[in-house]
């Protein structure tokens, strides 16, 4: 956008932003121990970028900074501070309150200012500032700032909901992975009792693998990996006569530990 008339630019970013933009009163600025006055050349350098990067055709458009005071204004745009407070009518002199934008009509007559959900614009091309009609194209930059900040408050959202979305998915998993835990009545026995045999109801050679329990297969499916707490993870590889619902045998390589294991209750889990 080409500024043709810099101090009406300057006058108009001020003047209409100065009477509808500060803080209620000076110790509310005071208050904040991280405030700081922004310098004359810094509040000059944002207004100059701001026209940089404004096209010819569209409406030029400064948000005020934490910082922006009525005086660094006044001394970054040439217009006195009495003259400011004159046209406004303003009674603090403190700080211009941050997060507002202006816009500049493209022939730099009227300058337009966000005041909550609605833009108020003024005639600045004489002196005797007047309120008047918002320009349109400054009603479609408006709409298309809103549009931008629905749009990214909507993909904020989508991306929270996705990142909730995937850590439920990753829970769930974990918690899959980890199995379910379940109550039983244990006992164990050994393939070295006289009785039973090396190979199990599934075909496990028992002297290869002796981490072996047998099941009830309508409760704990055989194959499934089980942890045994105090003993460690075993596969449910066999079965019993008398190993109904929620009991389990124990394979024990040592035939005195499956004498002494006895008849347990406790809690295993299910891996898979």
């Amino acid at each position: 956008m080409t500024i043709r008339n810099n101090k009406f630019i300057k006058a108009g970013l001020t003047l209409s932003a100065a009477g509808l933009m500060f803080l209620a009163n000076d110790t509310e600025a005071s208050a904040s121990s991280n405030w700081a006055p922004r310098t004359v050349l810094e509040i000059e350098e944002d207004i100059n970028e701001a026209k940089a990067n404004s096209d010819e055709d569209e409406t030029l458009e400064y948000t005020f900074q934490w910082g922006d005071t009525l005086w660094g204004v006044s001394q970054a745009t040439d217009v006195s501070v009495d003259k400011l407070v004159k046209v406004n009518d303003i009674d603090n002199r403190s700080l211009i309150q941050v997060g507002n934008t202006v816009y500049l009509s493209k022939d730099s007559s009227v300058i337009s200012v966000e005041k909550e959900e609605d833009v108020v614009s003024y005639d600045v091309s004489t002196d005797d500032v007047k309120e008047t009609e918002t320009p349109d194209e400054v009603k479609e930059a408006k709409k298309e700032k809103q549009a931008a900040a629905e749009k990214a408050a909507a993909e904020q959202a989508a991306a929270k909901k996705a990142e909730e979305k995937a850590s439920t998915s990753s829970e769930n998993t974990s918690s899959e992975q980890a199995g379910r835990w379940i109550s039983v009545e244990a006992t164990a026995y050994s393939r070295n009792q006289a009785s039973l045999s090396n190979f199990t109801y599934m075909g496990i050679d028992l002297r290869e693998n002796s981490r072996v329990i047998a099941v009830d297969p309508n409760v704990i499916p055989l194959g499934s990996k089980v942890f045994i707490p105090g003993y460690g993870e075993f596969v449910a590889g066999d079965t019993g006569g008398a190993i109904n619902g929620t009991r389990i045998d124990i394979h024990m390589e040592d035939l005195d530990a499956a004498w002494s294991f006895g008849r347990r209750q406790m809690d295993i889990q299910i891996l898979d």
